[in-house]
Parts: C-alpha cells; sequence; structure tokens
C-alpha cells in the first residue's frame, strides 16, 4: 500500500485513488459545527448556499456526522449517509460479512464489519432496518477478526430475535454462515466472508 495523508489528515492507499483522497467528498473543504442537539457535525461542503465555502449543516445525502457521545453512553461515533440517505459505518473497519435481504424486490446486502454493528429502525443503526416490528436498536453483532467469531445480541427489543428457530431475547448466541435471522418482519441472511491468510 503506497500510503498518502491529504490535507485533512486522512491516511488513504495512492496506488488506488491517486492524489484524490476517498475520504474528502468532492474534495472540498470540512467544516465542523455543532448542532441544536449539542453533538458536532462535519459536513463535506455541500452546495447549501448558507456557507462562503459551501458547507452545510444538513446530514442529507453525503454527509458525515460525528457525535461525542452525549445521553448514548459516551465514546465517538462517526455516521456517514450514503446517496439515498442511509447510514454507513465508518470505513476504518474490516469486512468481515453481510445482511442480505429481500425485503426489496432485488435485495439488499448490508456490510458487517469487525467490532460492534448495530441493528434497528434508527436511523443512527449501522444497519438500518425500517420494517414492522424491529426495535430502534433491535439487536447487536460482534465480529471478532482474531478468532473470526460473530456473536448476535438481542439488545431487549420488544419482540425478540429468531436466529433459525431458536427464540433470542436479552440473550446472544453465536452466529455461522448461512443463519437466518428474523427481526419483526424482515428475514435476514448472514454470510461471512472467509478468512484469507
Amino acid at each position: 500500500m503506497a500510503k498518502r495523508t491529504c490535507e485533512h489528515g486522512h491516511i488513504y492507499d495512492s496506488s488506488i485513488y491517486g492524489d484524490k483522497c476517498p475520504f474528502c467528498p468532492g474534495g472540498e473543504k470540512t467544516i465542523f459545527e455543532q448542532n441544536g442537539g449539542g453533538n458536532t457535525v462535519v459536513n463535506d461542503g455541500g452546495d447549501d448556499p448558507k456557507y462562503d465555502d459551501g458547507g452545510t449543516s444538513s446530514t442529507s445525502t453525503g454527509k458525515t456526522e460525528v457525535y461525542d457521545g452525549g445521553d448514548m453512553g459516551g465514546g465517538t461515533m462517526i455516521f456517514s449517509k450514503d446517496a439515498g440517505g442511509r447510514t454507513k459505518t465508518s470505513n476504518n473497519r474490516r469486512l468481515m460479512g453481510f445482511l442480505v435481504s429481500y425485503e426489496t424486490p432485488n435485495g439488499e446486502a448490508y456490510n458487517i464489519y469487525e467490532g460492534r454493528n448495530s441493528v434497528g429502525s434508527d436511523p443512527r443503526s449501522d444497519i438500518r432496518i425500517a420494517v414492522n416490528g424491529v426495535s430502534r436498536n433491535h439487536l447487536t453483532i460482534l465480529c471478532s477478526p482474531y478468532d473470526h467469531r460473530f456473536i448476535l445480541k438481542d439488545e431487549m427489543s420488544t419482540n425478540g430475535t429468531f436466529v433459525g428457530d431458536k427464540f433470542v431475547n436479552a440473550d446472544t448466541i453465536e452466529l455461522k454462515d448461512h443463519d437466518i435471522i428474523k427481526i419483526g418482519g424482515a428475514t435476514l441472511i448472514f454470510i461471512v466472508i472467509p478468512q484469507i491468510i
């Protein structure tokens, strides 16, 4: 990897991205500000005319929010929005697997990264499943890159979680490749990326 650091301090592989940092959308100036909830919003320099340099406080398409934890228990969380306004996880974690859903006609795949992955109907979830019966913070999938284990923890959801035929409510279960997860009205297929040594 040919490491390069952009003017905003992002480290990236210049053999893939050349001179354009993939973490600086549009190569514009990054703006930090406090939103109404006391959280810091990091913007990519969109096209809102209220800022001379093109910044915006909106978290619509292409924006990134950094929260200082606040009433969510502390810690820093980074949320990015894709073109559809869905939350994406920060790119600094290794991809470990996928959740696949056919709630839409053509299906959808959600990335599972090492560490903690939150799943729920809350827009701030790493994986947002906005289907009836899915709690705001429904479950967490913990991924260990060291022993390649995947643990699902139901977060005391209202309707619980099914892994195969097993009911999981406020409990944990180890996930295996191709496990079927049912939460509310959604059915998800868990797919593991094989570890290459």
